[in-house]
């Protein structure tokens, strides 16, 4: 039985939009995947409907949006998203969570049918390039205007670093030549649902240090993760750029065990886990 999915993004003008998700879903689906920004939802109607967040049925008749349709599940990326609607989550038929074992201990306990639903890489696109650079860059990604990214700590770090930010958008099919332009990422959250640029950076061969959210226990090693607040524990993350920085052979061999995990990731891999979801909910 092949399946009418819609797939309700924010709109797609927003930098890293989640409509990458949906186009790569949309690419490797056994279903039929239909990317819908979240102001046409009323056209939603016979199919399995998929909010990549759950903060999006705040701008959306829901109730309504389940009558027309066979199901409708939520995606919790995060732990902001998971705080503004954990009253609301017993009106979805299911669940779709990151891979935040923490995260995903706390929906369970709000909803009985939650689906771990992993974010993609499209490891064609994010790859492995000749480095640009001879000095030591660190880089960054992310919003640099929320609090709890912790952009503000990089100066602190003590290397020259470049940042790709809302405000100094770089495009999503750019975004590999930008890591090809470093030598380390650092990851300074103090929580994430998931974090891409983790899993963007390793599948281009990029060591990664970073505190311990989203995916990071997934795809590094315990050494380049640092636990505990990174406001409390920016010393660590020196001495382990320090580390990098004075041995390009491990920086080396450490990018090439990232990019190895990355590749578990891979959006062939990923989808059918999706698709798994969707049929299973659709048939009760």
């Amino acid at each position: 039985m092949r399946l009418r999915i819609y797939y309700v993004t924010y709109p797609s003008k927003h930098p890293w939009g989640s409509d990458f998700a949906a186009m790569n879903l949309r690419r490797y689906s056994r279903h039929e995947v239909i990317p819908v920004e979240v102001g046409d939802v009323r056209r939603c109607s016979g199919g399995v409907v998929h909010l990549h967040n759950v903060q999006l049925a705040r701008r959306i008749d829901l109730e309504g949006l389940r009558r027309r349709n066979r199901a409708v599940i939520g995606g919790v990326r995060g732990w902001i998203g998971l705080e503004r609607m954990r009253d609301r989550l017993g009106e979805f038929d299911a669940i779709a969570v990151n891979v935040d074992p923490r995260l995903q201990i706390e929906v369970r306990r709000l909803h009985e049918r939650v689906y771990e639903t992993p974010v993609g890489v499209d490891t064609e696109l994010f790859k492995p390039m000749r480095r640009r650079v001879d000095d030591f860059i660190v880089l960054w990604v992310g919003s640099d205007h929320k609090r709890f990214k912790n952009a503000h700590l990089l100066p602190k770090l003590g290397f020259p670093y470049r940042k790709a930010t809302y405000r100094n958008y770089i495009p999503h099919e750019e975004m590999p030549e930008f890591y090809a332009g470093g030598s380390v990422l650092v990851n300074l959250s103090e929580h994430e649902g998931f974090c891409r640029p983790i899993l963007e950076a390793a599948a281009c061969g990029l060591p990664v240090v970073s505190s311990d959210v989203g995916v990071a226990r997934r795809i590094l090693d315990d050494e380049w993760i640092v636990e505990g607040s990174p406001r409390r524990n920016l010393g660590r993350f020196r001495e382990l750029l320090i580390r990098l920085r004075d041995n390009p052979e491990l920086r080396m061999e450490v990018g090439r065990e990232n990019r190895l995990r990355a590749l578990e990731f891979d959006w062939r891999r990923i989808t059918p886990i999706y698709d798994d979801m969707w049929e299973e909910v659709a048939g009760g």
